[in-house]
Order: structure tokens, then C-alpha cells, then sequence
């Protein structure tokens, strides 16, 4: 159980969760996940929990963020979580290699910022902190081999704390999961290899891989 969770999520628009030990995580590790109903599974390991669709979406809007295509939530099963995973499924249709690998980086960082910064407009009315991306910690790139995008955005609220987005998007055969991986700057070294493990643990059924 979960008696604590301070985590920053940046463009999914929460900055605090607060405790979960009144309803409790959908899941514990070791157990399999399903993914986005018929897309895939995932076998969540030892020392995390899942919070499913409902309960995440929840949690999102309640700290400002829309919560759209949201499917679920991957915490360490800790008193103090330093980290979140954040995973969403968008139904876009087979995207190819050639199209994949083109993000133009300038372009991208703009577009993450504008809709970070309209977004902070509503963060304002709930009475909420502003978020702002401030730069890229690493710029988008492709994998062919693997057909997976990486890319991670560097932010900031207006007290000057830094966290990080750093998001693994994996193309099936109609559409994208995304794997977000949201905490602070000096927790992204060791927390980054967590994640990348994560992903290793994701299959996908048969007539969705890429």
C-alpha cells in the first residue's frame, strides 16, 4: 500500500498526488496487465502497482490535466515514490518508418510548450501552480529496429524545481503506446534504467505488433 506519493508530472499536468492509501492501487506486482482492452499485456514486476483507467484519469483532472488517452498508472511500491509511469494508447493508425523518424525537434519543443503554457490557464483557475517546459534533456529519435521514439522534456514550475518527462512511445500495428516516465532531474539516472525495463516487460497480442 501506498502511504505517500510525491511525484512531479509534467504535461500530464499533476505536480502532487496525493495519498492513495484511502482506495488503494487496482493491482500489485507480480501480476499481468492488460493493455488498452485486445492491444497487449504487461507483466508488471515485484514492487510496483498499477492504478488503473479510471482512478489515473481521475487523479489527472482533479491536478489540472485532461487525462486524455490515459489507460494507467505504474508507481513504486514505497511510502515516498520518487517516480511515476504514466501509459497512454492512441488509436492513430499505422504510422510508418519514414514518417516516424521525421520530428522536427524546434517544431516539437514549441508545440510542448504553447500547449503547456494554454493549459496553464486552467491550472490557474483551479488555483494551481504553472508548469513550463523549458527545453529538451534529450531531442526525439528513432529506432527502426525496434520502432520506438524517445525523446525527454526538461520543466519547470515557478518555484525554479526542475523535473523531467522523459517518454518511450512504441508503435503497434494501429496506433502508439506511450510510456512516461515523469520525476524529478536528480532522480533520472537511476530511475531512467526502471523504466526502460518497463518496457521490456510489454508484449503485444497478435495482429497489434508493429
Amino acid at each position: 500500500m501506498l502511504h505517500r506519493l510525491k511525484v512531479l508530472l509534467l504535461l500530464a499536468g499533476l505536480t502532487a498526488v496525493p495519498a492513495l492509501a484511502q482506495s488503494g492501487p487496482d493491482a500489485e506486482g507480480p501480476t499481468t496487465l492488460t493493455l488498452a482492452g485486445t492491444v497487449g499485456k504487461m507483466d508488471l514486476p515485484k514492487g510496483y502497482v498499477w492504478i488503473g483507467e479510471a482512478k489515473a484519469k481521475e487523479l489527472i483532472k482533479k491536478n489540472g490535466g485532461s487525462g486524455e488517452n490515459v489507460i494507467g498508472l505504474i508507481l513504486p511500491n514505497t511510502k515516498d515514490a520518487d517516480f511515476a509511469v504514466e501509459l497512454k494508447y492512441e488509436d492513430t493508425g499505422y504510422v510508418e518508418d519514414k514518417d516516424a523518424g521525421k520530428r522536427d525537434a524546434k517544431e516539437s519543443l514549441k508545440s510542448y510548450q504553447e500547449g503547456t503554457e494554454a493549459q496553464n490557464e486552467e491550472r490557474k483557475e483551479k488555483g494551481m501552480a504553472a508548469l513550463h517546459v523549458t527545453g529538451w534533456e534529450q531531442e526525439p529519435s528513432y529506432d527502426p529496429k525496434t520502432h520506438v521514439v524517445i525523446w525527454s522534456l526538461q520543466g519547470e514550475n515557478d518555484s525554479k524545481e526542475q523535473f523531467v518527462n522523459y517518454n518511450t512511445r512504441v508503435l503497434t500495428r494501429k496506433g502508439v503506446l506511450s510510456v512516461n516516465l515523469m520525476c524529478d532531474n536528480k532522480d533520472l539516472p537511476a530511475v531512467k534504467p526502471k523504466s526502460e525495463a518497463l518496457v521490456k516487460k510489454i508484449s503485444f497480442n497478435q495482429g497489434e505488433r508493429y
